[in-house]
């Protein structure tokens, strides 16, 4: 039987937001040292940015372990966390949809692991990192009017997200459950990991499918052989329709909105 309650879970990077890369030049720019104008800076892409000699001299060329420690860690650094973009028309459609009575929260992977075994020092400071991270988020989900925007689940990986989503389907035996993404190939990563309680619950087609956001496609067998249904749209109008169409998590029916492409499970 279908129910009439949906909880959306809502991937924040590449799903509602994006970096800013004209904030993150200039912040770069006097963090580092580089003495670049303004003028210069303003005519950058991000691409060109990290071809400059300047910058290649202090986090390294292409290819090194420092270099990419350090643009990774620009992932989790809130003052450039702040100052990303909202996705067109997320906030939008994700204010109709609550608005028509659906819940929705976040689920995010900024969340900095630390060995199990790490000092207390150094648990202490990435304590401080991560409750910093996580006011940043949220303060940026409030300043942009996103619906719910204290209910976020952080983690370290996406893979994480799918044991948040089956707890709260265990906890919610009525209701429904979406998960949109833009990086959807990383759940069938973590199906292995999850217990036998989770792979059966978030396995009721009926209640739970996966949404990959804006991705070209779902390679063959990426997906295919998790018994959890997972759909793409291509964007957030398409999206809001989807979840309005009856029978979107529906086993017996697929989507025939034009912009969902639907992908099966064997049965």
């Amino acid at each position: 039987m279908r129910t009439t309650k949906m909880h959306i879970f809502v991937d924040i990077d590449g799903t509602i937001a994006r970096r800013n890369p004209q904030h993150t030049m200039r912040l770069l720019n006097v963090a580092l040292k580089l003495s670049l104008p303004p003028e210069q800076l303003a005519t950058l892409s991000w691409e060109d940015f990290l071809q400059l000699p300047a910058l290649i001299e202090k986090i390294g060329a292409e290819g090194e372990r420092k270099r990419q420690k350090f643009l990774s860690s620009l992932n989790l650094e809130p003052s450039i966390l702040r100052e990303h973009i909202p996705i067109e028309g997320s906030q939008h459609a994700l204010l109709m949809l609550a608005q028509a009575g659906h819940t929705m929260s976040y689920a995010t992977a900024r969340l900095v692991l630390l060995e199990p075994h790490a000092p207390a020092s150094m648990r202490a400071k990435y304590a401080a990192i991560n409750e910093r991270i996580q006011t940043s988020t949220k303060q940026w989900l409030s300043h942009y009017h996103y619906p719910f925007p204290h209910r976020v689940h952080f983690s370290g990986h996406g893979a994480s997200k799918l044991p948040v989503i089956a707890s709260w389907l265990h906890n919610h035996p009525q209701e429904q459950a979406i998960l949109i993404d833009d990086r959807p190939e990383l759940f069938a990563q973590g199906w292995s990991a999850l217990s036998a309680d989770a792979q059966t619950v978030l396995g009721e087609q009926e209640r739970f499918v996966l949404v990959g956001y804006n991705v070209k496609m779902l390679e063959e067998g990426q997906l295919r052989r998790y018994p959890f249904r997972s759909v793409i749209c291509s964007s957030w109008n398409h999206f809001a329709d989807l979840i309005q169409e009856e029978g979107v998590l529906s086993h017996g029916r697929s989507t025939t909105h034009p912009a969902a492409q639907p992908t099966r499970s064997p049965e």
